[in-house]
Formats: structure tokens, C-alpha cells, sequence
């Protein structure tokens, strides 16, 4: 009966490494396509985010210290008319993170908003493109979106982020 139980704990813990052994595998594969898509995805949302400036018209800011947590990536263009911010929030419910990129125009009035990834199960729709036009004094006016309260407090709170991140990097 001993040599059951140990034989057990030997199986289990044999099977418990060959599994952890397999998913570190398969997280070495899988690790870079993962990034790859998503620095794709963050890149793909600068498009058309400032009239006439494409991917290549950005220089990117390495350095964030001093910017909210919520900002991931600030991008600049290098021609001078705009700035793009890139945030990430979630909220009470969310099952990972809201990702949006925000254009500014160089007065800090919000050109474009792209939602780059949303994983709640209630969309709160185009609800991101009622702040478009708006300056910072007049996005704090705008309603949550009913149903999803959370989510529109956490989109709004990010949104409070990237306007401060806007008035770091114009003030460079």
C-alpha cells in the first residue's frame, strides 16, 4: 500500500514535468508570432490615425518614464503634425487588456481613435468616437456608455492618460 502511494506521487510528478516540459516548448514557439502580431497590430492602428502620415512619418519615444503606466507607446511625427498615443486599461471585468491608439493634432484635439484589442463580452460599440474633435476639458463631459460602465470608466481613465502623455511629449 506504502509503495502505491509512492508510486503514485513518482507518476504524478513524472507526468507534472513532462507537461510543464511540452508547454515551455510550445510558449518558445509561439512567444514571438504572439509579439510579431501585436507590435503588427499596434503598427497597422497608427495608419490614418493623423491625416497623411503613415507608419513611416512616426519616430517612436523610448524613453516613457515620467508618463502615466497606462501608455505603452507614444509615437511622433516627424513632419510635425501630430502625436500618437498608445494605451492599454482594464477594467473590473475585463479578461485582458483594452488597447486603443489615440491621434492628436498639435492643439491636443483628438484626430482619430483605433481600438486595437477589446476582449469583453459586451462591446460598448463606437462609444471611442464620440471623443473624436474633442479637447481634454470637453472629453471629461462625455456620458459612460450604459451597460458597459466599467469599461467606458476604464476607456475614459486611459483617454485621461494619453491627454496627459500628449502635454509630456509636446512639452519636449
Amino acid at each position: 500500500m506504502k509503495n502505491d502511494a509512492i508510486k503514485s506521487v513518482v507518476v504524478l510528478t513524472l507526468f507534472s514535468i513532462i507537461v510543464m516540459v511540452l508547454l515551455a516548448g510550445i510558449n518558445t514557439v509561439t512567444a514571438p508570432r504572439i509579439a510579431e502580431n501585436e507590435y503588427k497590430k499596434m503598427m497597422d492602428s497608427l495608419e490614418g490615425l493623423i491625416p497623411e502620415v503613415s507608419g513611416e512619418d512616426y519616430e517612436q519615444i523610448t524613453d516613457l518614464s515620467g508618463y502615466p503606466e497606462s501608455v505603452q507607446n507614444v509615437f511622433v511625427d516627424k513632419n510635425g503634425r501630430g502625436i500618437a498615443i498608445i494605451f492599454a486599461v482594464t477594467s473590473q471585468y475585463s479578461s485582458g487588456d483594452m488597447k486603443y491608439s489615440v491621434g492628436f493634432d498639435n492643439q491636443g484635439k483628438i484626430v482619430a481613435i483605433k481600438q486595437i484589442s477589446y476582449m469583453e463580452s459586451k462591446s460598448f460599440g463606437n462609444y471611442y468616437e464620440s471623443f473624436v474633435g474633442l479637447e481634454e476639458t470637453d472629453a471629461a463631459d462625455v456620458e459612460i456608455f450604459g451597460g458597459v460602465t466599467y469599461s467606458s470608466n476604464a476607456f475614459k481613465s486611459g483617454l485621461n492618460d494619453a491627454f496627459e502623455a500628449f502635454k509630456i511629449t509636446n512639452s519636449k
